[in-house]
């Protein structure tokens, strides 16, 4: 039987490639609506400097055009979660405003003034907007990381991220491989860039220990794992915490709104679901078990059944 590093390095020497097709000029902005989701923990820095440079950034081109900034803060004290917060940030945004586009941007990284008008620029296309160069960290050209733009629609589609990635690395992988199963075109610059914000590489105890592991269950499970498995649930702390804002620099664009929100998740497992009912087992005390829930379901849809506890619906365990 094959090694997990045996089928990992099979699986990228056989993966389905994106085509990506270039954009050579920034076309004519339209009136647009764009809700950048920024997944965040311990970067007060990169977000100071990040909400100063967009105030420094020519606005007139907006044109009428909405942006909207969610700042979504891992607030606890497992490895990051960058797919998972992202996750979140959709469906926290889309519950707002129906967006044309939603970007899904690191913090560490800012446009240069043509690049932020191509956040604008062609709402139906799928954007990559990093441009791999030699002499950067994003230099060979499967990646897909930094700062993508997708529409609503484009987005369920491939189901987001996948939930269980706890560490730095996969999530990027596994975001490319949904975009290639599902034939999606994708589009890069040839103009413009970003500046990086320098920071130390993450410690080792901060990485993606099963990196690959992950990957390679995601490139079949990918439909059961991502935004749609989250829908309908409220995790234990969902804090739209505007205050924490206070100490950055305002926004002088009334056109650029920021919104903060601290999440707080359940414990770690394979399957969103599974956290739950985990939960509400190590809790047993099923009068607290509505604060989980969003919404109660009065039927359950296929592969989930009928708690006995609480009467919701929850994943059937193998």
């Amino acid at each position: 039987m094959s090694t997990i590093n045996e089928r990992f390095f099979k699986y990228k020497k056989n993966r389905k490639v994106i085509q990506f097709k270039k954009i050579t000029k920034i076309p004519q902005i339209s009136k647009t609506r764009v809700a950048i989701i920024i997944p965040y923990r311990n970067r007060e820095e990169h977000l100071y400097k990040f909400i100063e440079h967009f105030n420094n950034l020519d606005d007139s081109v907006l044109k009428g055009s909405i942006l909207d900034i969610y700042i979504i803060e891992q607030n606890n004290e497992d490895k990051f979660n960058r797919g998972l917060l992202l996750n979140i940030g959709y469906l926290l945004s889309s519950e707002k405003v129906k967006y044309d586009r939603y970007i899904f941007h690191d913090v560490d990284l800012f446009p240069d003034q043509s690049i932020f008008e191509l956040y604008f620029a062609s709402p139906k296309k799928q954007i990559h907007y990093i441009i791999p160069k030699v002499e950067h960290k994003y230099n060979f050209e499967m990646y897909l990381g930094g700062v993508i733009g997708l529409s609503g629609q484009c987005f369920e589609k491939i189901n987001g991220f996948p939930n269980n990635f706890f560490g730095w690395g996969g999530e990027d992988d596994a975001l490319y491989n949904r975009i290639a199963a599902n034939n999606i075109s994708v589009y890069r610059p040839s103009i413009g860039g970003y500046e990086l914000a320098f920071h130390e590489k993450p410690e080792k105890n901060s990485m993606n220990s099963i990196k690959q592991e992950n990957v390679l269950n995601d490139l079949l499970n990918w439909k059961k794992n991502g935004v749609s498995q989250l829908k309908g649930f409220e995790f234990i702390n969902v804090v739209d915490d505007s205050a924490a804002l206070d100490p950055f620099p305002k926004s002088t664009n009334p056109n650029i709104k920021y919104f903060f929100y601290k999440i707080n998740y359940l414990g770690k497992s394979a399957d969103v679901d599974y956290r739950i009912v985990e939960e509400i087992n190590r809790l047993n005390v099923p009068s607290k078990v509505d604060k989980l829930l969003k919404i109660k379901r009065s039927r359950c849809s296929k592969g989930t059944r009928k708690s006995r506890i609480t009467r919701n619906c929850t994943a059937k365990r193998k």
